[in-house]
């Protein structure tokens, strides 16, 4: 048998054989050097480190107070405007004005039975 030729049995080369098992052993080497890298992060003997803040750069942390603050304002103005708002409506300002009636209706005809539907279409008026 030659490498251009079917087996029988499995219909492939072993050419193609040869290259599935050297893939199949590339992706293992492959993914056994993530678990290694995986295995020293957990251990804490490395891994990725985060770099630490330069000398012009301020410190994330001290940011929180500041976004503390900033939350605390915008909730103060939202709870005054929601206050002005009620007081406002207490007032009788923000009543909205009131809508027109609407005109009535007159009551449509009872509905026509396919029946004298189909006579007028053929004949032109109302059966006699």
């Amino acid at each position: 048998m030659t490498d251009q030729q079917e087996t029988p049995a499995g219909n492939t080369t072993t050419r193609e054989i040869t290259e599935d098992i050297t893939d199949l052993k590339a992706e293992q080497t492959r993914q056994a050097g993530m678990l290694d890298e995986l295995l020293t992060i957990v251990k804490g003997g490395g891994g990725h480190q985060d770099p630490a803040p330069e000398q012009g750069q301020p410190d994330p942390a001290g940011h929180l107070d500041e976004i503390r603050q900033a939350i605390r304002d915008v909730n103060a103005e939202q709870a005054k405007e929601a206050q002005a708002a009620r007081a406002a409506r207490d007032a009788g300002q923000g009543k909205a004005p009131a809508k027109p009636p609407e005109p009535e209706h007159q009551p449509r005809e009872a509905m026509q039975s396919w029946k004298s539907r189909l006579q007028k279409s053929m004949f032109g008026s109302d059966p006699k």
